[in-house]
């Protein structure tokens, strides 16, 4: 989901890239629910995605990744 939003280098296939909107609704700030934050809105979500939030996994030097596929 997030790869998809980086933008194209060329600004002309910028400009005409058309966007998909995430589906499903964002995950209340006040009243969080157990899970990863993104299982609503995932194509790839999973049983334990609606129950178990997903630890952080540092995956190199300055990058993190919490995600029940990365194991």
């Amino acid at each position: 989901l997030l790869i998809e939003s980086n933008p194209e280098p060329d600004p002309k296939l910028e400009r005409s890239r058309q966007f998909e909107p995430i589906q499903g609704e964002i995950t209340s700030p006040v009243n969080i629910q157990p899970g990863c934050r993104f299982a609503d809105r995932c194509p790839k979500v999973m049983d334990q995605c609606r129950s178990v939030t997903p630890h952080l996994i540092a995956v190199d030097t300055n990058r993190t990744v919490a995600c029940h596929l990365y194991s």
